[in-house]
């Protein structure tokens, strides 16, 4: 799983990272993961589990893998790294005077852009092909609509009440606030 650390400048996302990565005894990779002059933090943390241990005894594998979590950190207010996590961790500085309810509105909003800039470029390029009947997508384009209204009223798509299928149409979009968030 890859979780992507988010927030405003200065609001502790690599104290956060640096934390989790060295509390488990890892060591912070800097990497090239993305653009290379942001020089994104990466650090994999393995989670272990008892009760797969406890399942090793009687089942004798000949190797135990734990789950693992990568931590992606990005200085500044950079959500391109965040599209490629399977979920978020936005962090919200309560210090120096920051105001937390506004950070966390400001982050939201930010997400909510971003996926709404996505839409609406989908939209334009399957709007002329479902007029002119030339595409198959009609599916997609009015779940894009539906996502597109939620967006433009300042909604979450992971709010959004959605069938399995109308999920797995989504998905290869990587919207961001269809993604869960700590």
């Amino acid at each position: 799983m890859k979780a992507a650390l988010i927030g405003l400048q200065g609001s502790g996302k690599t104290t956060v990272f640096e934390t989790l990565i060295k509390e488990s005894g890892q060591a912070i990779k800097y990497g090239t993961y993305g653009e290379e002059r942001l020089k994104p933090h990466l650090g994999t943390i393995f989670v272990p589990d008892e009760r797969l241990i406890e399942l090793s005894k009687i089942f004798k594998p000949k190797k135990i893998t734990f789950a693992e979590i990568t931590f992606v950190d990005r200085p500044g207010f950079d959500m391109a790294h965040a599209k490629e996590a399977d979920s978020l961790i936005s962090v919200v500085g309560l210090f120096m005077g920051r105001d937390g309810v506004k950070d966390i509105n400001d982050v939201e909003a930010e997400l909510i852009l971003k996926d709404l800039e996505a839409v609406q470029n989908r939209l334009k390029k399957l709007e002329k092909e479902v007029k002119a009947k030339e595409s198959k997508d009609e599916i997609e384009y009015g779940l894009l609509l539906k996502c597109n209204k939620t967006l433009e009223e300042g909604g979450v798509l992971r709010n959004m009440e959605l069938t399995d299928n109308e999920k797995a149409l989504l998905g290869g979009y990587q919207f961001l606030t269809l993604k869960p968030i700590l």
